[in-house]
């Protein structure tokens, strides 16, 4: 008897002088954990079996026995390869192959009742002999009630681009996949791209993700804002100048934005802005594919493929004379328009997430998103579009607290306009009157303008003089960074 006891110390790692009682308790742990774990592996929903070294089958759960239509009792001690010359068992046993290959299986089995994914992983001892194969399934119709619930629910199904830079384009919404499948097909060519669209709906990161997959990837990709750049400079920054061309030239001359995006890709973003006399320059740039310095006669071959961008509507230009005609059309081969925020509303969510997941790693806050705060971001207009949405997440994370961004901590101009007619306004937090009340008017006139963008409408709806509306709205909407331009 003691050298069992012994020999049960030594099993259950005690110490040799413990006492009756701790070895009782040792004992009544091992037998509570194991029955722990054959309640996990007989109620499991998963198929579940453990063979030996042999294949031979030393546990099995109800739901393995019910696939082969025996019982637990039938399974437990039978062979592998007996089962498959009863056809029980498929030939393709994950079991055999685990056994055969020495390493862990996954394959597709058709099975007596149905189809499952099943994956067998051997267990060697210290010899490196396979002592046991250890083995789950999932049935294939476990899996499609799984994904339609997953669908029923929300799950998120998006196309994601990542840049060099590693920004993100991310969206699930029909127009973005449309615009993406036009993209795939046209980043091969050389053809030239114009890309339309509200400021912030992501013109500059789409001509970057066409450079990227196209020919010239390995390329330079030369981005020059035709808005940014004084009227009496674009000239010679985009086409380089000559060694004494003007007063303050560099004496050794300058290249040029075009002549720098040789080999590769030359993206001009507000194109709408861009001088009458410089448009004709660069038109017969295109034309010739040549480009001359500012004070030179030389004409320098170029080799660039050209993206544009602008938020105006170029056509209407051409008829008022601010646009020429004949670079209009250069310009516009390939025309792509991309959707303002607010028409595919599908896309914020995901888009809130990533941008979550940006700000969080890189102030190194891990932050979340309320159900009503993202059903209040998804229902607003978004006038600034994803420049926007990025810009007010990014403060929201700064300044969050509590890990949870709640509807409350939106901006105001957010929450006024996203609820509906009969909003009540509130002031979530003790403040002086007077603030108090400027908080109401802004939440007030934010409504009224966002239902007709019109100083007219406003002073309407809010019974007050058009002048007034007229100043409320510059000093709560259009003087905001973020407000309606």
């Amino acid at each position: 008897m003691e050298s069992v006891k012994k020999e049960l110390i030594a099993i259950l790692g005690l110490s040799e002088d413990c006492s009756d009682e701790e070895l009782l308790q040792g004992v009544k742990n091992i037998v509570d954990e194991n029955e722990m774990l054959n309640l996990a592996i007989d109620h499991s929903v998963d198929s579940f079996n453990i063979a030996d070294g042999d294949g031979k089958f030393v546990r099995v759960n109800e739901t393995f026995a019910h696939s082969l239509n025996l019982s637990r009792e039938d399974m437990e001690g039978r062979y592998t390869k007996d089962l498959v010359k009863e056809g029980r068992y498929g030939p393709d046993s994950t079991v055999l192959l685990a056994l055969k290959e020495k390493n862990r299986v996954a394959l597709f089995q058709n099975g007596v009742n149905d189809d499952a994914i099943a994956i067998s992983t051997p267990i060697f001892d210290d010899k490196g002999d396979i002592r046991y194969i250890v083995s789950n399934a999932r049935f294939v119709n476990d899996l499609k009630k799984l994904q339609q619930f997953v669908g029923e629910t929300n799950g998120v199904e998006y196309t994601e681009l990542l840049n060099r830079n590693h920004r993100k384009m991310i969206w699930k919404s029909t127009k973005m996949k449309e615009i993406l499948n036009l993209v795939k097909i046209i980043a091969a060519t050389d053809s030239s791209i114009l890309l339309t669209g509200e400021t912030g709906t992501g013109k500059s990161m789409l001509a970057r993700f066409i450079h990227e997959q196209s020919s010239r990837k390995d390329g330079p990709f030369v981005e020059i804002n035709c808005a940014a750049i004084p009227e009496n400079l674009i000239e010679s920054e985009l086409f380089g100048y000559e060694s004494g061309a003007f007063t303050g030239a560099s004496s050794k001359g300058k290249t040029g934005l075009i002549g720098a995006a040789d080999g590769g890709t030359l993206f001009l973003d507000e194109i709408g802005d861009m001088p009458l006399n410089l448009q004709a320059k660069l038109l017969q740039t295109l034309q010739n594919r040549t480009v001359t310095r500012v004070g030179g006669e030389t004409e320098v071959e170029v080799d660039i493929r050209l993206i544009t961008a602008t938020n105006m509507d170029l056509e209407q230009l051409v008829k008022e004379g601010k646009f020429r005609s004949e670079l209009y059309y250069r310009i516009n081969v390939v025309p792509i328009n991309l959707p303002a925020l607010r028409d595919r509303k599908e896309d914020i969510p995901i888009i809130v997430e990533s941008v979550l997941e940006k700000f969080g790693k890189e102030y190194d806050k891990e932050v979340m998103v309320s159900n009503n705060a993202m059903e209040t971001m998804v229902s607003y207009s978004w006038p600034g579009n994803i420049r926007e949405l990025e810009n007010t997440i990014e403060r929201l994370v700064v300044t969050n607290r509590t890990g949870v961004i709640m509807a409350e901590d939106l901006p105001l101009s957010i929450v006024a306009s996203s609820g509906d007619s009969g909003q009540d306004i509130r002031i979530n937090s003790i403040l002086p009157l007077k603030d108090a009340l400027e908080q109401v008017e802004k939440q007030l006139i934010s409504i009224a303008y966002e239902k007709n963008s019109s100083s007219y409408s406003v002073a309407e709806m809010l019974g007050i003089s058009q002048s007034a509306a007229s100043r409320k709205i510059i000093k709560y909407i259009k003087g905001e960074p973020n407000g309606k331009r």
